[in-house]
């Protein structure tokens, strides 16, 4: 547990070194993107963290102590609902477009008849362990609906769409 507040954030400007040279950041040639990425907040007491501007793609957020607390600010990003209507069966499979947790992706994925678009992965959590996740992080934007009413920016659990094993 952090005691006091921290605040985890990326930093737009390169990095100058005392001899007025940019520090080089091409020390992992194969990374795709050269911002900031947070892996996983599993097992972190979040009660006094602040995360701005980071790339939350891949973040595995379920096991994380004191989520409610968590703030997020400035453009920190999540990953994505797949695209388009699905026409596999009948009825036809859509997803809202939404910003979604990494578990999400590596559940839905992993379920038999998963459609296009879900992304393996490590987070072997279900809806049940990420129904309380999504609440607590509805709470972490500054615009959230704990400080207001409804937050359609802020990772949500699919309202259209199946919520069963072949969505």
């Amino acid at each position: 547990m952090f005691e006091y507040p921290l605040t985890i954030a990326a930093e737009a400007d390169p990095f100058v070194l005392a001899n007025g040279l940019q520090l080089a950041e091409d020390l992992c040639p194969s990374a795709y993107d050269p911002g900031v990425r947070v892996a996983s907040l599993r097992g972190v007491d979040a009660a006094h963290l602040v995360l701005a501007d980071l790339d939350l793609w891949e973040c595995l957020f379920a096991g994380t102590v004191h989520l409610d607390p968590l703030r997020l600010e400035g453009a920190c990003t999540f990953n994505t609902a797949p695209p388009a209507v699905h026409w596999r069966r009948w009825p036809p499979v859509r997803f809202t477009a939404r910003r979604v947790l990494a578990e999400e992706h590596h559940w839905r994925a992993s379920q038999p008849g998963a459609v296009q678009g879900w992304v393996l992965g490590a987070g072997r959590a279900g809806p049940l362990q990420l129904a309380p996740v999504y609440r607590a992080l509805r709470k972490a934007f500054p615009s959230s609906p704990s400080a207001t009413a409804s937050n359609a920016d802020s990772p949500t659990p699919a309202k259209h769409g199946p919520v069963n094993a072949s969505g």
